[in-house]
Formats: C-alpha cells, structure tokens, sequence
C-alpha cells in the first residue's frame, strides 16, 4: 500500500529499477507520524518534489500517469463501500448490489447509545455495549472471526478492560473466544493501528457522537 509508504523509504528501491508500478490509494490513512521526532526545517534548504507529500504514491501522483481500478468486488453488500464512493471516490466505483439488501448480517448496522458517557477520550457506556455485542457474536456467530476498531486508543482500552473483565467473571465466554480465536484472533485496536486487518465482522466504536 503505498499510501502507507515515506517518500524516503521508497525511492532507493526505484532507483535500482528498470520500472516500477506504484499502487495504493490517496484516500486512505496517510504514515502516521505520531513516533516521529521533530526535526527542525532548513528555511534556505532547495524545494523538490517530495515537499508536501506524506506517501511515495503522492509523489508519484504529482509526476506520474494513473489510472484508478474502477471495479469494487469485496465488499458482499454495498453499504459498507457507498459511503466512501459517495464522498472520496466521486461515485466512480463499480459495486455489485446484494441479494441481501435489508439483512442485518451483511452490509453496515447502526447500534445508537442512548446515555453515552464522554470523559478524557473514553465512552464507558459505550464500550459497555460493545463487549455485549462481543459476548453475543460468540455465543451466536462464533464461527465468523471478530475485530473491534475505536477511534482512539483510550476507547480501545476501555473495551479491552471491560471485555478482560468479562472473561475473567465467565470462564466459559474466555474458553468459548479462545476455542473459535485460533486462526484468526479477536483483535482490539485503534485506527492508526488497524490498517489491512480483515475479519468477517468488525465492530466500530466512534467514541464521540
């Protein structure tokens, strides 16, 4: 994914290539330079090519012929790509409706919190109602592998705290994950950190509302 690559950390690569084919994807995260250390900027340094870019492939977008694969074949109901063909992808995208149009096991569903509880980049109430909708996918789905994604890393905790929890009061919900776990684990994560993870359900956690 060369959205997710440094210019730097690129390019001798290319250099030692006859040819090189750049694929990725502008819309997507760019590198996260939340790790990084500050380095101071040079006012005389010489402009070029890589100054405001974040990734090899915006590099490549300014100096190079592109062409974007048109046709979407992941997704098994188009709700889980309209929104992003809708609002980055100018409506170009070519999707396969589904057989299953009003089925609440495929597509995007919306749990709605009715008492969230905000504090310092967590929602209790929340993430209460995740681990629920967790405990339920494996008591009911189990054999579908499961991933949570939070909008930040203290929600993502929240949910891992309260999920630990629940395991540790019900051994047989923590030998139930750990049975159907194996291949593909649960995983808990924040956005930076979730990039290219696949699992037949993810749930989302917006945090704020």
């Amino acid at each position: 994914e060369a959205s997710q690559l440094r210019p730097e950390d690129a390019l001798g690569a290319i250099a030692r290539a006859r040819k090189a084919i750049i694929v990725g994807d502008p819309k997507q995260l760019p590198p996260t330079s939340f790790f990084d250390t500050a380095i101071a900027e040079d006012d005389n340094a010489e402009e070029t090519i890589v100054d405001d870019t974040e990734s090899i492939l915006d590099v490549c977008l300014k100096q190079l012929p592109f062409r974007r694969l048109r046709w979407h074949y992941r997704s098994q109901h188009e709700s889980l790509i309209q929104f992003s063909n809708d609002s980055f992808y100018d409506g170009d995208l070519i999707v396969f409706p589904s057989p299953k149009p009003e089925s609440r096991d495929f597509g995007v569903n919306l749990t709605f919190i009715e008492e969230p509880s905000y504090r310092n980049g967590r929602n209790r109430n929340e993430a209460s109602v995740v681990v629920q909708n967790i405990i339920h996918h494996f008591h009911r789905h189990n054999k579908k592998s499961l991933g949570i994604a939070a909008f930040n890393k203290r929600q993502a905790e929240e949910i891992e705290l309260l999920l630990d929890r629940a395991r540790i009061e019900d051994p047989a919900l923590d030998r139930l994950i750990n049975e159907h776990c194996v291949d593909e684990p649960l995983f808990i994560k924040n956005l930076e950190n979730v990039q290219g993870d696949e699992r037949d359900v993810i749930f989302i956690s917006t945090t704020y509302g």
